[in-house]
């Protein structure tokens, strides 16, 4: 796998926010069982990955990702970014036992501060729009957070049952 071009802003800024996810991420008391945490984490990474895919691939190309549009190392450690961002997504769900209505709201506030991160990679140049703007993103988020909180209720029943089973 190809290093980056040159280890600049875009670097330093996926590195940062890395560490400060990742350390409040840990520090957080722990709500969600560890295998419930995993799968989000890895749910969100995966979305990410895939919706890149679709949207940043050959076919349509609406951006490219840090230095070029070819993948590197660093877009590695850029999908690491969403994992946490899933289970902050369903911690703070969780946490307040959001329900109803109110589900709505939280997904579109959620989607907000999406769209507030989203502009400060574009600032930092870890994405490169060519035909895409800022406010397409937020359908996209809408949907994605919508998907996560339906995968959490699925694997959170699972897991709920198998822990009825085994006692």
């Amino acid at each position: 796998m190809p290093l980056p071009q040159e280890f600049d802003h875009n670097e330093w800024f996926l590195l940062i926010s890395l560490v400060l996810i990742y350390g409040v991420m840990f520090l957080l008391p722990k709500h969600i069982p560890t295998t419930i945490t995993i799968l989000v984490m890895i749910f969100s990474i995966l979305s990410a990955r895939f919706l890149d895919h679709l949207m940043a691939g050959p076919t349509i190309n609406f951006y490219d990702m840090m230095d070029t549009g070819k993948y590197d190392l660093t877009d590695v450690f850029l999908y690491f970014l969403y994992g946490p961002f899933g289970y902050f997504f369903i911690y703070v769900y969780e946490k307040f036992n959001i329900q109803g209505l109110a589900v709505l709201f939280y997904i579109l506030i959620c989607s907000l501060f999406s769209i507030g991160y989203e502009w400060l990679n574009v600032h930092f140049d870890v994405f490169n729009y060519k035909n895409w703007a800022l406010r397409y993103s937020f359908t996209v988020y809408m949907g994605v957070q919508a998907i996560t909180i339906l995968f959490y209720h699925f694997v959170k029943n699972r897991y709920e049952l198998l822990k009825a089973s085994n006692t």
